[in-house]
Parts: structure tokens; sequence; C-alpha cells
């Protein structure tokens, strides 16, 4: 199963490009939080967030400097 936001990024820039994915449920890999990106894309999950001022320390820290940061959801 393919994250549907990683296979279009990939096909977008190229098949050398280097699309990480966490997950705390179904990717909880945590060494891709160990590493900064160019782009940091937070979809669907803020809403989920279960302790927010720890969360959104470790979403920015995956951001390199200058780098964008995305993030999109739906509250309800």
């Amino acid at each position: 199963h393919t994250p549907v936001l990683q296979q279009i990024l990939k096909e977008l820039i190229g098949p050398g490009a280097r699309v990480s994915i966490y997950d705390e449920h179904f990717f909880p890999d945590q060494g891709v939080l160990n590493t900064s990106y160019d782009f940091v894309f937070c979809t669907e999950v803020v809403e989920h967030f279960k302790r927010p001022q720890i969360d959104w320390v470790r979403l920015f820290s995956c951001a390199k400097a200058g780098s964008r940061v995305v993030i999109m959801t739906l509250m309800h």
C-alpha cells in the first residue's frame, strides 16, 4: 500500500526523488523524523495530534531552514 501523495510526488519529481513517509499508526518508522527535508507535507493529520505542543515541534523540526511546510486538514 503506497499513500497517494507519496506516489504523486515521486511521479512529479522523478525516479531519483526521495520521499519519506511517517504515520504513527500505518508507517511508524520514527527514523524519518531524524532527517531534515526540503518540503514537509502534512495531510489530514493535525486534527489527530494527541500532544499538540510536542507534535507541532516534531513536525517543524523535520523542515530545513527556509523550506516549506504544507498543511492540509478538514476540520469538522
